[in-house]
């Protein structure tokens, strides 16, 4: 047991919000699996699952808005979630030893609201979850990051249109989610660039998009 718990802080230590971002989304999975009795597919009888993830039309409600961040943190299948967290560990570490833990938080959680908001404007009859927004954010400010540093930028575009080019190709994945994270993580790469404090930047853009969703989720009445 002291082995796993040194290999779990030998883990964590270099980007900790990542770690604890894994942790809740494995958390969510085993809790929705429980309580669905199923391990393959754990949304469809986990009420869990169903008051967490994105569905535009029952966002109408203040209670309900949380769905923009909770949906984030709840997968379909293995597969699903194994892929997404190992993109998180890959791609969010490295961001997090960059930004620091407050501004990459802030980060994580305004690319996965961005790509929830642009699922309520374009596709909202489709219930939505998965990390891929705020993956596909961190992917962008990840872009940033290579060019600021002025370190190779062609795996990071590589991965992008790897992953833009899968999303084109297969069904029942939110393209709008990836479109909307990707493009709040774009905004965020480009105040890597600026001369103001990117925490402060990031929290501030987080608060305005979760102002932004209380008012579409209104309008779904």
């Amino acid at each position: 047991m002291s082995s796993l718990t040194q290999s779990i802080k030998r883990f964590a230590r270099p980007a900790p919000v990542t770690a604890v971002i894994l942790g809740f989304n494995l958390l969510a999975y085993a809790f929705s699996a429980v309580q669905s009795r199923s391990w393959l597919s754990p949304l469809d009888a986990s009420s869990f699952a169903q008051d967490g993830m994105l569905y535009a039309p029952f966002m109408h409600q203040p209670s309900e808005w949380l769905r923009a961040i909770t949906s984030s943190f709840l997968h379909i299948d293995p597969t699903h979630l194994g892929f997404n967290m190992l993109m998180l560990v890959l791609i969010g570490r490295e961001v997090e030893k960059t930004l620091g833990s407050v501004a990459y938080l802030g980060t994580y959680l305004a690319c996965g609201v961005g790509g929830s908001l642009a699922v309520m404007l374009q596709s909202p009859l489709a219930p939505t979850v998965g990390a891929s927004g705020a993956l596909y954010g961190l992917m962008a400010v990840l872009v940033a990051i290579c060019m600021r540093t002025r370190s190779q930028v062609t795996p990071a575009l590589v991965l992008i249109a790897v992953n833009f080019g899968y999303t084109l190709i297969t069904p029942n994945i939110s393209l709008w989610g990836h479109i909307g994270g990707f493009f709040t993580g774009a905004v965020i790469g480009l105040l890597l660039f600026a001369r103001f404090r990117l925490s402060q930047m990031v929290w501030a853009l987080l608060c305005a998009e979760l102002v932004a969703v209380a008012y579409v989720g209104n309008s779904m009445v």
